[in-house]
């Protein structure tokens, strides 16, 4: 695919990609919308016809709990877990797993017509943006958050046993780290002190560097 269609949120961030890239081609959805979805899926198959790489990257984070105390007695926590609206907690599993698993079902049949045109020496791959904290124990991003990674990844492990051996289409998540998105912003500028408690307790020793080539 020489012109790389991505789904778009549009405003600004989009003449920003369309001047940094030049070749990308948006187009403007809503991951919470099958049919929105649907229609996105349909655009590609009528413009290009095939898929060879589908990147969800969708994702939100929702109620955070950097204000819950390490030493609340139980009374606070239990306070504090009942302030949250479920709704909101809902709505991330809603953008961070369901649009996801979604997204994947739109373009399924794509991926593997990408396979079939043959016009790269790679299978078909769906890559996602998974998280350390779907591993992590600590609480300061968010139950939601964190619980929303975690099935996110469960998801992928399980699509790519049943796709890769059937369909000959791969399925990836990159367990990305707070540093390099905009949403975990609140964490860094705590004065450290978030920082350091997340490092600490949260890394997961199986995690490792990795390179792209790899993926």
């Amino acid at each position: 695919m020489n012109r790389p269609p991505f789904r778009s949120r549009g405003g600004d961030a989009d003449e920003e990609r369309r001047q940094e890239h030049g070749n990308i081609i948006p187009i403007q959805g809503d991951v919470t919308s099958q049919e929105s979805l649907a229609a996105a899926a349909q655009k590609v198959r009528d413009d290009v016809g095939y898929v060879n790489l589908l990147v969800a990257n969708s994702g939100v984070v929702g109620p955070k709990a950097t204000e819950l105390k390490t030493d609340a007695s139980l009374a606070e926590l239990q306070e504090f877990l009942l302030s949250i609206p479920m709704n909101e907690v809902t709505g991330v599993f809603n953008v961070n797993f369901s649009g996801v698993l979604y997204t994947v079902a739109a373009f399924l049949d794509l991926l593997d017509l990408g396979n079939k045109k043959g016009n790269v020496t790679q299978q078909s791959q769906v890559i996602t943006t998974g998280s350390i904290a779907a591993y992590a124990r600590s609480a300061e991003i968010g139950f939601a958050y964190n619980g929303s990674k975690a099935a996110v990844t469960l998801m992928m492990k399980m699509l790519a046993t049943y796709c890769g051996p059937k369909y000959g289409i791969r399925f990836n998540t990159l367990a990305a780290g707070r540093e390099f998105f905009h949403s975990s912003a609140g964490l860094k500028d705590r004065g450290g002190r978030a920082n350091a408690r997340f490092a600490q307790s949260s890394r997961p020793r199986c995690l490792r560097r990795f390179s792209p080539t790899k993926i």
